[in-house]
């Protein structure tokens, strides 16, 4: 290990990556540790990476802004030795935070997602896009300041050259869909999916949206965007933050959020919603004591959320009411009036009071829905006033239709739930009259497709509910087959 840098003696390794090795330092004369940062030699080497890593260091020092690691000095000029000092901070990266410890809460997750975002809002605002954004760049301090760290350094190899002697550089998990592609020019939309996979971490006690055993297939994955809806990793996560964790990983960038801005508003109103708000003060007490911290942290949790059932189920916002009290007893297995208020809802005994809220907010909210993936023509469905009820257990699978009896097949989801239950008997009647319009009336035989399989997926909302389809336990989101009539 080197001794001294210049003017800085090295105190000891912190870290190294692809491109750097990270030290503690000393600056003597300043009497302040310091984090200096120095590139591998086959990097200094090149006169290219040696004149980006200074444009990128001069660009970043004019950033001030108390989220952002300051830069204090920087050498690019030499053939071996290339250096960036920076504050030192005393905490731990987000990565080794995530690897050990207790489990972290969603709310903490958040908060450090949220001071990480107003990092790239700075960026952002002054042309900078960091493009390597990733829990292991992501310092938490003792203190409770969240600093973001290593803006530009991916530039130095370049989108363009994404590998060294046929090593991906970087982490490929964290990489966008652009990024990977290399076709287009890069903008915050690559900061905003790169912040999304580290919320979903944040939030699944460190669980990547993007994994597999070889960085092609990660790579793969993040092209398909495929990835597990974070709430069958952690109970914790609710519907709310799943859609905020989803729309930050649309494949397509349009689909995204527009603006860093907009992705911090979200969660600011998400940890509103829960009386809580991102403050170093917050996050300082849980870096001093984790599990303590997470005891006292429940017990206020459980509180508001009992708050937020209750205010829920008298506004007919049923799913909402489900998720917190489920919230509360994972948080809280013993807690009665949770209990009970999960109980009554199941067993039905305040349907008085929340009927027009089933009717109309099961489906449109998705608390039970049972997506029935078929071949389907466009009919309009009639509206869900219309249809008598058939009760939360009862789905019916209709027959599936004659390929090639139609004119322009399109993959729908039919939503069948406490109140579609004839709807989908009255489907396949209107394929028979669109069918009717197109070609010489013929007789509609159904009876042969009584015995085919068909491939159905069921979607469980709340996810921790458990799903029985004619007795046998089925996993939300497994695709089983079911023969067409009522199960």
């Amino acid at each position: 290990m080197l001794e001294r840098i210049e003017k800085y003696r090295i105190l000891e390794e912190v870290g190294q990556g692809g491109m750097s090795v990270v030290y503690r330092g000393r600056d003597d004369a300043l009497d302040r540790d310091v984090a200096v940062k120095v590139m591998h030699r086959h990097l200094a080497r090149d006169p290219d990476a040696r004149k980006r890593f200074s444009r990128e260091a001069k660009a970043v020092a004019s950033l001030t802004h108390p989220n952002i690691r300051e830069i204090y000095d920087f050498s690019a000029s030499d053939d071996e030795l290339n250096y960036l000092v920076t504050e030192f901070v005393h905490g731990d990266p987000l990565s080794a935070l995530l690897r050990e410890g207790s489990e972290v809460m969603p709310e903490v997750g958040v908060m450090i997602a949220v001071h990480t975002g107003r990092a790239l809002q700075h960026a952002h605002s002054h042309g900078i896009i960091h493009r390597d954004v990733k829990p292991e760049n992501i310092l938490v301090g003792r203190d409770g300041t969240v600093k973001l760290t290593d803006f530009g350094i991916a530039q130095i190899v370049g989108l363009e050259s994404m590998t060294i002697t046929g090593t991906l550089v970087g982490s490929p998990a964290h990489m966008s869909p652009e990024q990977i592609d290399g076709q287009v020019q890069l903008d915050a939309r690559a900061d905003i999916w790169a912040l999304g996979t580290v919320l979903y971490a944040a939030t699944t006690n460190g669980a990547l949206p993007f994994d597999a055993s070889t960085p092609h297939a990660v790579l793969k994955r993040i092209i398909d965007g495929r990835f597990e809806d974070p709430r069958r990793l952690s109970q914790h996560v609710d519907a709310g933050l799943s859609t905020i964790i989803g729309r930050c990983l649309m494949v397509d960038r349009e689909a995204r959020y527009a603006s860093v801005s907009e992705l911090v508003a979200d969660l600011e109103t998400w940890l509103h919603d829960r009386d809580m708000e991102a403050t170093e003060r917050e996050i300082a007490a849980w870096m001093g004591d984790r599990e303590g911290h997470q005891g006292a942290f429940a017990v206020r949790l459980v509180e508001t959320l009992m708050k937020r059932a209750e205010a829920s189920l008298r506004d007919g916002a049923v799913h909402r009411s489900l998720e917190d009290y489920q919230r509360v007893l994972a948080l809280d297995p013993d807690h009665r009036d949770a209990a009970r208020g999960l109980r009554e809802l199941n067993q039905g005994r305040r349907r008085r009071q929340i009927l027009r809220a089933v009717l109309v907010g099961l489906v449109a909210a998705g608390l039970i829905a049972v997506p029935i993936m078929l071949w389907t023509s466009r009919p309009e469905p009639p509206p869900p006033e219309a249809l008598p009820g058939r009760g939360l257990n009862a789905v019916t699978v209709p027959a599936a239709p004659s390929f090639e009896a139609q004119a322009e097949p399109t993959r729908a989801g039919l939503l069948i739930g406490t109140v579609l239950g004839t709807w989908s008997q009255e489907i396949p009647q209107s394929r028979t009259r669109a069918r009717d319009d197109r070609k010489p009336t013929t007789k509609n035989d159904t009876s042969s497709e009584r015995g085919r399989l068909l491939p159905v997926v069921l979607t469980v909302k709340p996810p921790v509910a458990q799903l029985f389809v004619d007795g046998r336990p089925t996993k939300a989101g497994q695709k089983i087959s079911l023969r067409p009539g009522r199960h």
